[in-house]
């Protein structure tokens, strides 16, 4: 069933934005000329209507760095998107239709999935619209490291790449029924952006959440090691670790929130992941700082701090002791 859209009268434009700038490079208008806008308004109605593809789509840009476009796209024969990344974490939701993913992972995604991707900087992604299709979607773009400081999200960008680097799954009830009020927006209301950004952040909540339920539910206990009580509150004690990894709490502290003793949990820990608390805590730090010195390029100093280092010659320490070189030289090498 198509999902019905009210939208703004006619405002044809052409995004220079990685998404619709390629969904516009083959529309022309009645007069065969490419479309040029002046501007891009903060939210923006896109319809067009150029073979093989016709669309009807809204634009908006966020705050946060944040944006989202949704709307309607008919094929008359497949169409083949191809992007080059800027490193940004997206989330698409299939409402309708179906999408090939062809690099650099092949999937497809059908109505009611969604795809969680965060980019690597200057890679291709290239996807397939399939002919005869009606295909409705909604598409949120955000940079993940303004994710993670505006809502001051624990783990930081590692933790994000760790958890969402390429997930593609079914959509619970609570990310369906907010994907599906984008399509009832209507966009020329005075308060249009201002409920678009309060939807976008909605969802990007509702996925969140979904996929950290399911990781939680994937964390690897070994086989018969603990009881059921004792296996939860080793799975409860990593996640808080994972989260907290900067400012690790105390053993005394973290047995105590998931509800059993230090001499327990050290035992238990070490029993069900195979390293002890300290060991694994480590390596969240040097593998958060080896991402921030690779991807982000940020100074030594800076990636001290933002793994909890007080001293830069201690951060730089540990560093060498977990890889075998500094934390200068492996930023050098990259």
């Amino acid at each position: 069933m198509r999902t019905e859209a009210p939208f703004l009268p006619d405002q044809t434009i052409r995004l220079e934005s990685d998404f619709h700038a390629v969904l516009g490079s083959m529309a022309k208008d009645q007069a065969g000329q490419d479309w040029r806008p002046a501007h891009l308004t903060d939210a923006s109605r896109i319809v067009g209507n150029g073979r093989p593809l016709k669309w009807d789509a809204v634009y908006v840009q966020l705050n946060h760095g944040m944006s989202v476009s949704f709307g309607q796209y008919e094929t008359e024969a497949g169409y083949r998107c191809t992007t080059r990344a800027d490193g940004c974490l997206i989330v698409t939701v299939m409402s309708a239709g179906k999408l090939y993913c062809l690099a650099p992972e092949e999937t497809t995604l059908e109505s009611g999935q969604c795809l969680v991707r965060l980019q690597q900087r200057g890679e291709t992604y290239s996807c397939l619209i399939p002919g005869q299709q009606h295909v409705a979607s909604v598409r949120l773009t955000i940079d993940p490291e303004i994710l993670c400081r505006d809502f001051h999200m624990p783990g930081g960008a590692a933790w994000l790449r760790q958890r969402l680097a390429f997930r593609k799954f079914d959509l619970n009830a609570d990310a369906r029924r907010t994907a599906a009020l984008f399509y009832e927006e209507h966009i020329d209301r005075p308060t249009a952006t201002l409920r678009l950004e309060i939807l976008a952040l909605d969802l990007l909540r509702a996925v969140i959440d979904q996929l950290c339920e399911s990781s939680e539910a994937e964390i690897h206990v070994a086989s018969g090691t603990l009881p059921p009580r004792e296996e939860r509150q080793v799975v409860a004690a990593r996640r808080l670790i994972e989260l907290h990894f900067d400012d690790v709490p105390t053993v005394t502290v973290l047995a105590r929130r998931v509800g059993t003793n230090a001499t327990k949990l050290t035992r238990n820990f070490k029993l069900a992941f195979g390293e002890t608390i300290a060991a694994f805590a480590l390596r969240l730090r040097m593998e958060r700082a080896r991402d921030l010195l690779l991807h982000e390029r940020l100074g030594v100093g800076e990636v001290a701090y933002r793994v909890g280092y007080q001293h830069h010659s201690s951060f730089t320490a540990a560093f060498r002791s977990f890889y075998g070189v500094s934390p200068k030289a492996a930023s050098s090498v990259h």
